[in-house]
């Protein structure tokens, strides 16, 4: 089966207007993209601190509240939680919901410890530390990038 050919003499229709066309190879700015970038970037090291302060049977616990295998060293554990939060990322495009589904399989004296170690004294237990841990990541991108600019203060002067 052959396609209808437009008659001669005529151009073949567009297949995108030409405004489209023009500026559909500009590249977008987002001015918050070092910012994400950076808490991600806070929220893998921050997850790697915190299977490092699992003992072992903690984490075979873990790894059996995700479906992952309960064999092996602690390493492998490790490995395979972390395989498993990339695998998420990879499957929702959104890291911050892997790794906040990860904070809130762990136990919570976990995180009241890295929160400690990490300088926030949560004291009490009324608070949830699963989402200030995710907030804390997200503060500290923002604290990296605040460093870049620093507002000048002109005085001036009126007669």
């Amino acid at each position: 089966m052959q396609l209808a050919q437009p008659p001669p003499g005529m151009r073949p229709p567009p297949t995108r207007s030409r405004i489209l066309a023009k500026f559909g190879k500009t590249k977008t700015l987002n001015p918050f993209a070092e910012e994400e970038k950076q808490a991600i970037l806070n929220m893998s090291e921050g997850t790697q601190v915190l299977l490092s302060m699992h003992n072992a049977a903690e984490l075979s616990a873990l790894c059996g509240v995700m479906c992952l295998s309960t064999e092996g060293t602690n390493r492998d554990k490790k490995d395979r939680v972390l395989k498993s939060v990339a695998d998420e990322t990879m499957r929702t495009h959104n890291p911050e919901k892997a790794y906040s589904r990860l904070l809130h399989l762990m136990w919570e004296g976990i995180l009241f410890e890295y929160l400690r170690s990490m300088g926030c004294p949560l004291k009490g237990a009324e608070v949830d530390p699963r989402p200030y841990t995710l907030s804390f990541w997200r503060q500290r991108a923002q604290q990296n990038k605040a460093g870049t600019f620093a507002p000048h203060y002109v005085q001036r002067m009126v007669s």
